[in-house]
This record gives C-alpha cells, sequence and structure tokens, in this order.
C-alpha cells in the first residue's frame, strides 16, 4: 500500500491508501469525513477541558489517599501510582491539542512575544507550588493541583462558546 493523496501528489488532506495496482478502498471516505467534521467543530477545546478534568481527578485521588479522607485498604501506593500514571498520559495527550490551539488562537506573527509574556507567570506559579511542598501538607498540594486542573477545565470549557469563524476572522485580520 501506498499513501498519496488526490492526483498521486503526496498531501495532507484527501489521503487514502491505493493498492499497487492503483485502485483505492472506500473505507478511507468516512475516516475522512469523521476527521473533517471533527476539525470544524470546537473538537480541540472540548478535548482540551476533557484532559483537564482527568488531570482533575487523577490529582484528586493522591489528595484522597494521603489526607485520609478515602478508606484504604492497603493498596494506596498503586493508587497513587497509577493516577501519576494517568496524569503522565494526559500531559502527553495535550501537546498536540495546545500547538492546534495555540495555531487556532495566537497569530503566528506574535506567537513568540506572546508565549514569553506568559512565561514568567507560569514560572511564579511553579516557584509557588514548589514552596507549597515545603510547607504545607502533601494532601493540600495534590487539593490545590486538582483545583486548579479544575478551574482550567471551567476555562478552557468557556472558549467552546466562541465560534471558529470569529477566531479565524480576527486572526486573519492581524
Amino acid at each position: 500500500f501506498v499513501v498519496t493523496g488526490a492526483r498521486g501528489r503526496s498531501s495532507n488532506w484527501m489521503c487514502f491508501l491505493v493498492t499497487h495496482d492503483g485502485h483505492h478502498n472506500g473505507w478511507h471516505t468516512p475516516l475522512y469525513s469523521l476527521f473533517t467534521s471533527v476539525s470544524k467543530t470546537n473538537a480541540s477545546e472540548m478535548t482540551a477541558s476533557f484532559i483537564y478534568l482527568v488531570g482533575s481527578a487523577s490529582m484528586s485521588v493522591p489528595a484522597l489517599c494521603l489526607s485520609g479522607i478515602v478508606i484504604t485498604d492497603g493498596n494506596c501506593f498503586e493508587r497513587i501510582v497509577a493516577s501519576f500514571l494517568v496524569m503522565e498520559l494526559c500531559v502527553g495527550l495535550f501537546s498536540p491539542v495546545q500547538g492546534t490551539l495555540r495555531s487556532k488562537y495566537v497569530p503566528d506573527a506574535q506567537q513568540g512575544v506572546i508565549l514569553n509574556i506568559f512565561r514568567l507567570p507560569l514560572n511564579a506559579i511553579v516557584v509557588a507550588g514548589t514552596y507549597a511542598t515545603d510547607h504545607m501538607e502533601r494532601s493540600t498540594v495534590f487539593f490545590l493541583v486538582s483545583g486548579c486542573l479544575l478551574l482550567a477545565a471551567l476555562l478552557q470549557s468557556s472558549m467552546i462558546v466562541s465560534t471558529p469563524q470569529t477566531v479565524s476572522a480576527n486572526k486573519k485580520d492581524n
């Protein structure tokens, strides 16, 4: 099988599998339609909100285990390790979504400036979190991380309300 696009050129759109004799399979049409319809909706915003919610839930597990709110039956360590693995999965899933959202909302010409502006507050949050681990109980820190991720999910879900056409028009004007 060879992956080609329209008119035999390599292309990122309308890809389909072509056999060596030049015939293509028909299964690509529903898949392409699905990806096209998802890309025209606010799927990136919904995916980011879902990732933040899963991350918030996974960080609440160590908070609940360490605080003693949840009755543990001796396997709290396994639950915490599993929650960290879920959080790492969320971080890995968020990277491509972040790139999609950045290209959608941040003008290309000003991406470097805008991202550098947010670097200082982000570093301040990281320093405050690191400082908090020295002066607060671990369960409280995990509750704070879970709360921050929940707030991020709420803020990200507010982006679902904005229409992609308005954002695209504003990006072209800049």
